[in-house]
């Protein structure tokens, strides 16, 4: 028995040799000189301001499908005291029936339509999504709309949602990133400011469908609206956004202040940290874009780090993302990454790579979900292949972006096993 199964392990490693010796045969197979990209035609991406005030933006190019999205500026920033989850809520009904068609048929007919739909909510932004196949393009445009802007005006369909909208919030509050995250923006803008409020409500069941109307009343108007479409030309958008009711622009100013947030829990042993900065937006943002890119894999150790630019209307935060099992290993991993951040700041680093890295990840992110990238690069004033080009960003650029970062107040945040964790004072500290 020992001598087959020898005998059949030197049987593996001949056969594994021969595989080998073939494999590396092909990679020597001789090549062009010079290898030409296949010819494509070129993407044209188009923006347009609507007299109404709508904004349309679109990816006018030949794609096997085609999605459109509806994004309005009617995020939980925009709630008040007594709307407090109301743009979750509506993102939870999305779908669920409109002033023609009751629910069940809409979803009926998007269903035998082949349509897929979704709809989220986030601090700035509720957004509605359709995808479909070209030669139904049309017909998905008019059911989005009116799912959208033709929506049921009974309270009872509205309540219904409720259980949905609780069971997101719940399912997305037990991400111990989703949960450090809220954490962090509370720290950053302020316990109760606009952006630093959570945009899940604490009970859904004493928010006043009444309330919820008003607030989409309030911002389903069309300076606060903007479509997006990708397959499709600005042009066959205009329709749509032409036909939303005029209104006043949503506006919620939430200033950054810096400061700490921390929950002690049970996480399963795991303990987990945010620490940030603020950061410019815009064409200056694009610095920290390269910065973080630049950054990534830094930091040796048993911790899990993370760096990341997080953009918002208010400009951004830049910073890094630590999950560890004990405050010591946190604490290392942060102290090793303002490390890092003080050798860009003080020194002459070449970002060449970082800076063609950075824009082939972007890239592939615009092929893949042109909607969301289009739409980030709009509230940022810029173009998608501008907002996603990070080549013409100067060394210079990247030192300077690295060196504001310790003339500002930091933003810390932790969740879970917080005992023994240092305090900001600890912090502020290794920042000087």
């Amino acid at each position: 028995l020992q001598l087959r199964s020898s005998m059949q392990a030197a049987g593996r490693r001949l056969q594994s040799s021969r595989n080998m010796a073939t494999y590396a045969f092909s990679v020597e197979a001789k090549l062009p000189q010079k290898i030409e990209p296949a010819a494509t035609k070129p993407v044209n991406y188009e923006t347009k301001t609507l007299t109404n005030g709508a904004k349309v933006i679109a990816r006018n190019a030949w794609s096997e499908s085609v999605s459109i999205s509806i994004a309005i500026n009617s995020g939980s920033k925009y709630e008040s005291a007594k709307e407090k989850g109301a743009a979750h809520l509506l993102a939870a009904a999305g779908f669920s029936g409109t002033q023609e068609r009751s629910g069940l048929r809409l979803m009926r007919d998007i269903e035998n339509a082949g349509f897929i739909v979704d709809a989220t909510a986030t601090r700035e932004q509720i957004i509605y999504s359709i995808k479909a196949l070209p030669d139904a393009a049309n017909a998905a445009i008019s059911t989005l709309s009116e799912a959208v802007f033709s929506p049921p005006i009974r309270d009872y369909v509205i309540n219904e949602r409720k259980p949905t909208a609780a069971l997101r919030s719940e399912r997305a509050l037990r991400c111990p990133y989703t949960t450090v995250s809220h954490l962090l923006y509370e720290a950053a803008y302020g316990e109760g400011s606009a952006l630093g409020s959570s945009p899940y409500a604490l009970d859904l069941g004493s928010l006043d469908v009444k309330d919820v109307l008003a607030f989409r009343a309030r911002n389903f108007v069309a300076p606060n609206v903007t479509v997006i479409g990708n397959g499709l030309s600005a042009e066959s958008l205009e329709k749509l956004a032409s036909g939303i009711t005029s209104g006043a622009a949503a506006s919620s100013e939430s200033p950054y202040v810096g400061g700490v947030a921390r929950r002690r829990v049970d996480a399963g042993g795991r303990l987990h940290t945010v620490v940030a900065f603020p950061a410019a937006s815009g064409q200056k943002g694009k610095a920290f874009s390269v910065l973080q890119t630049a950054l990534k894999g830094k930091v040796s150790g048993p911790a899990y780090v993370v760096p990341f630019f997080s953009r918002n209307a208010s400009g951004g935060l830049f910073g890094v993302y630590v999950a560890s099992s004990c405050p010591a290993e946190t604490e290392k991993a942060i102290a090793s990454f303002i490390a890092e951040l003080k050798t860009v700041a003080s020194g002459s680093g070449d970002f060449t790579g970082s800076k063609t890295q950075g824009t082939l990840e972007n890239f592939g992110t615009l092929e893949k979900d042109s909607g969301a990238y289009m739409l980030a690069a709009s509230k940022e004033g810029l173009s998608p292949i501008d907002f996603a080009d990070l080549r013409t960003v100067s060394n210079d650029d990247v030192k300077a972006a690295a060196a504001s970062i310790f003339q500002s107040r930091p933003s810390f945040a932790a969740y879970g096993d917080t005992f023994g964790l240092f305090n900001y004072d600890g912090l502020v500290k290794l920042l000087k």
